[in-house]
């Protein structure tokens, strides 16, 4: 292959879409966009994987300093140094897996509270699938037949996930100038977002509530399910409650720890309080790990898995008994306002702060009048029919 000249680069023709490239066969390649960029890259082989590192942008970095940068990486390789390893910051020719880490370790986890699911999401349906590749390589094409794969397996819901997730961590890295473009650009959804309604209704919560005591769950599970439908808040936040928040009746979620970084009061009812029960350990919900907290994801997995074969219940999530705690607040006659302050909602205005506390009584109003609900009504219905059969 001939040596690169600065007439031959400026001839190469732009490609219509992706990017061109040309070497001169000593591993140190010219990279072309479709609007003209021409940048300079160094291709090396890494225990066992062809890796890139980027070099500089032409003519800013000329044939003769690329020439002498790729020299420089190549004898690092050749002593055992990963030149990669060395300032990934600044490198935009990663892999994907190079990439995901970089997304999780410095934007999901100091931003999401969900990053477990990104993890989770990059590691069985992504990297999966692409590993070993560079992330610079991956084509718009890739991603459509990898969404389409998740999709035809019915799993629609979770191809739009797994595209929203892809699109984040590409334009994380030409935020941080690890990649020049992002090839999600103009990729749809394939499936519908639906705004989801499922509420369960008073034969499902008998179903649910006496299903999971016949069933072979563990008791903790069992618990942060029920507390979820008893006091209408989020799996997460009922995953992760702390003796020390708990002050009699009342639970001080901090903000640290709820989706809107607001500081939240919630009421304990009876019920509440008889399902947190005593203890002596840091979290009402223990993990099996002692002094951690039970993973959010394992109330969804036993539900899924376990139990829930007791159950006469169809499409059935954690998250739904929140939303049915709240129909059953309205059915009670209480307030949009009031429900939205049992549920932690966002208000805004001034007042907003001050407001907090004014609502206390209502709250705890509405989850005692909840509770009795469920106690003499909803779940009595079971203990009647059992004192029938009994005759």
């Amino acid at each position: 292959m001939s040596r690169f000249t600065d007439k031959m680069i400026m001839n190469i023709p732009l490609p219509e879409r992706g990017r061109k490239l040309k070497t001169e066969g000593n591993g140190l390649y010219i990279i072309i966009s479709p609007k003209g960029m021409r940048k300079w890259q160094l291709a090396f082989r890494w225990q066992g994987k062809q890796l890139w590192i980027d070099l500089g942008k032409y003519p800013a970095v000329s044939i003769d300093d690329a020439r002498r940068r790729a020299r420089e990486h190549q004898y690092s390789v050749d002593k055992g140094i990963n030149p990669l390893a060395e300032d990934a910051d600044t490198n935009p020719q990663l892999t994907v897996e190079q990439l995901s880490d970089e997304y999780l370790t410095k934007w999901a986890k100091p931003r999401k509270k969900s990053w477990r699911e990104d993890e989770r999401l990059l590691k069985v349906e992504i990297i999966s699938k692409w590993e070993g590749r560079l992330a610079a390589d991956i084509r718009k094409r890739d991603i459509i037949l990898l969404l389409e794969g998740i999709y035809d397996r019915g799993a629609p819901i979770a191809s739009n996930n797994v595209l929203r997730l892809i699109k984040k961590m590409y334009n994380f890295a030409v935020e941080r100038d690890l990649l020049e473009y992002s090839p999600v650009n103009g990729i749809k959804q394939l499936a519908k977002n639906r705004t989801r309604d499922r509420i369960l209704n008073d034969d499902e919560i008998l179903d649910f509530w006496f299903g999971l005591d016949i069933s072979d769950m563990d008791d903790r599970i069992k618990r942060a399910l029920k507390l979820i439908l008893v006091t209408a808040q989020r799996p997460g936040e009922i995953a992760h409650m702390q003796r020390a928040e708990i002050d009699g009746h009342w639970w001080t979620m901090p903000g640290s720890k709820v989706k809107n970084g607001k500081t939240h009061r919630i009421y304990l009812s009876n019920l509440a309080l008889e399902l947190i029960g005593n203890g002596n350990q840091e979290y009402v919900i223990e993990s099996p790990k002692k002094g951690q907290p039970v993973n959010t994801t394992s109330l969804a997995h036993a539900l899924n898995r376990r139990g829930i074969e007791h159950m006469n219940i169809e499409d059935f999530r954690p998250h739904d008994l929140r939303r049915t705690a709240a129909t059953g607040l309205a059915r009670l006659g209480f307030s949009n306002e009031v429900i939205g302050r049992v549920l932690n909602h966002t208000f805004q205005g001034v007042t907003a702060v001050y407001n907090r506390y004014r609502y206390d009584d209502q709250v705890r109003e509405a989850l005692e009048k909840w509770a009795d609900l469920l106690e003499n009504e909803i779940l009595a219905e079971q203990t009647e029919m059992g004192e029938t059969d009994a005759y």
